[in-house]
């Protein structure tokens, strides 16, 4: 498995590229690769995982 972080985040394995499905997905690896050969805590994935930028709640009428 080779991965790349700089530039756009890309994975291969075997010399075929890995497609990431989506934002979350390319997230999540992203904080995993971090933090490589360590312990990454469900806190820690928690905490990333939720700087996602959500819509505001629309007002109710």
């Amino acid at each position: 498995m080779r991965l790349g972080m700089l530039g756009p985040l890309h994975a291969q394995i075997t010399g075929r590229g890995v497609l990431l499905d989506g934002p979350r997905q390319a997230k999540m690896l992203a904080a995993l690769l971090v933090d490589a050969n360590n312990v990454v805590t469900m806190k820690r994935l928690v905490a990333v995982m939720g700087r996602e930028r959500h819509p505001p709640p629309r007002p109710v009428k």
